[in-house]
């Protein structure tokens, strides 16, 4: 395996669509993946070690979810996303009311950011995705509020 794939693997361990399915996310980033030449043999294959050791390093203890007010729902029609460091709101018009319908956002957002005859982990096609999947997802009006998405469920305004 080499570097780009495992960035690229790194990148989507945790797809964009996340929060709106937490227990079923790691099946729910297969199809991601194929689109952009990997599988998920490889994302098994790739080390987590890195990513539970910033985990850990970076988040306190969080009490039992089903016994705590810290959540959020995702699929609230009364969700406002707040700057961590400005305060300013957005309503997004739009958010997916089902995983499945996220999933098919992010995948058509990253549908040709790679072409389908040059899916070699390279760092072309590293920066292609990093760079280009949100620009695509904001194309088209409804897919716009995956760019708010948070990176971590846990901590909304996360520094990742």
């Amino acid at each position: 395996m080499n570097l780009w794939q495992r960035k690229l693997l790194a990148f989507l361990h945790d797809p964009p669509h996340k929060p709106f399915n937490i227990p079923g996310h790691e099946d729910a980033r297969k199809s991601a993946l194929s689109l952009l030449g990997l599988t998920i043999q490889e994302m098994w294959a790739w080390e987590k070690r890195p990513d539970w050791l910033a985990a850990a390093a970076d988040r306190v203890v969080f009490p039992d979810p089903a016994k705590s007010d810290l959540k959020v729902d995702w699929r609230d029609d009364n969700l406002v996303f707040v700057h961590p460091l400005a305060g300013t709101r957005l309503t997004p018009e739009f958010l997916p009311r089902t995983s499945h319908v996220a999933e098919d956002w992010v995948n058509g957002a990253l549908t040709g950011v790679i072409p389908a005859d040059q899916q070699v982990p390279s760092p072309g096609n590293f920066l292609r995705v990093w760079r280009f999947w949100r620009d695509r997802a904001a194309e088209r009006q409804e897919r716009r509020s995956l760019a708010y998405l948070v990176a971590d469920t846990r901590i909304p305004d996360h520094t990742l």
